[in-house]
């Protein structure tokens, strides 16, 4: 384990750094409390042992130092003269884990880096664990976030999506709905109909080649969302997704095949829109196409 130690007296430096290697550290020795600092940011040891007394930046002031913002956890051991009750408190408040009288003892000094050493082992273990739940909780929020039929974002998901999406340049929704889908359940069931429902949202992936995401609104309605499409351009993605799934996704009944299609309702999301508004813009389009004999996008 890497140990810092931060003595002034050249002489007292040595002796220590040579006692602590025999016990199993890396010694980083600095000759202040300046390079110590500096050391200790360069180094990360997990363990300081500092004098009290030192030229500039003193024990204390390095404990201060080190326990700083954004600084790791290190266990510090302060070895001073001073025995009275008030400088103890004030290098307690000052960051130090614990402190050792000098002259010192070397049993004692082992004893308690031994105690840091255990403290050092929790602390590792509890970062550990916490790490561990902090990735079951993404990956059950993850797994909240997607349907586990067709392996992509759910409505939540969606609506998350489009929350944290910069939406300045406009955003296209494609609302999806497979024609005729409880014609399909009812007459080959619902093993099938899933099966369907994979293959139409497969095929909406691939036409938008990156360039969107799709998403499950619900039932056998898929929604994709397209940022900085509107008009003209918008309108033309809907077309390559409904062509696309006419050509590729078929279902077979008894010697019989035929193409599944859907109806799609087009619409752009204007920026700062409500998302629920341009939504009830998509599905009027949607019903609209539906109406009209579906197989066909219709934009609002």
């Amino acid at each position: 384990m890497k140990l810092l130690l931060a003595e002034d007296d050249r002489a007292s430096r040595l002796i220590l750094a040579r006692t602590l290697e025999r016990w199993g550290y890396e010694v980083i020795a600095a000759h202040d409390g300046a390079e110590a600092l500096s050391l200790a940011r360069a180094h990360q040891p997990p363990m300081v042992v500092s004098d009290w007394e030192m030229p500039g930046l003193d024990g204390p002031a390095l404990c201060a130092a080190l326990r700083a913002p954004g600084e790791p956890y290190r266990y510090i051991v302060l070895l001073t003269a001073h025995r009275d009750g008030a400088h103890l408190v004030a290098g307690l408040d000052a960051g130090a884990d614990d402190f050792v009288a000098k002259p010192f003892d070397p049993a004692e000094l082992r004893a308690r880096l031994n105690v840091g050493r255990r403290i050092l082992g929790l602390e590792s273990a509890l970062r550990q664990q916490a790490e561990a739940l902090h990735r079951a909780v993404e990956a059950l929020s993850i797994i909240a976030a997607t349907d586990p039929l067709l392996n992509i974002g759910n409505r939540r998901a969606f609506e998350e999506y489009v929350a944290g999406l910069d939406d300045s340049g406009g955003l296209g929704l494609l609302l999806v709905d497979v024609d005729h889908f409880k014609q399909v359940n009812d007459a080959l069931g619902h093993l099938l109909g899933d099966r369907v429902l994979v293959a139409v949202s497969e095929s909406i992936t691939q036409s938008l080649a990156g360039r969107g995401r799709v998403f499950r609104y619900g039932g056998e309605e898929l929604v994709a969302v397209l940022p900085g499409l509107d008009g003209e351009a918008l309108c033309a993605e809907a077309e390559k997704v409904r062509a696309r799934v006419e050509a590729e996704v078929k279902v077979s009944e008894t010697g019989y095949t035929r193409e599944v299609t859907v109806s799609v309702g087009a619409t752009p999301k204007a920026p700062g829109e409500a998302l629920d508004v341009a939504l009830h813009r998509a599905d009027v389009a949607l019903y609209a196409a539906k109406s009209a004999g579906r197989n066909r996008v219709v934009a609002a």
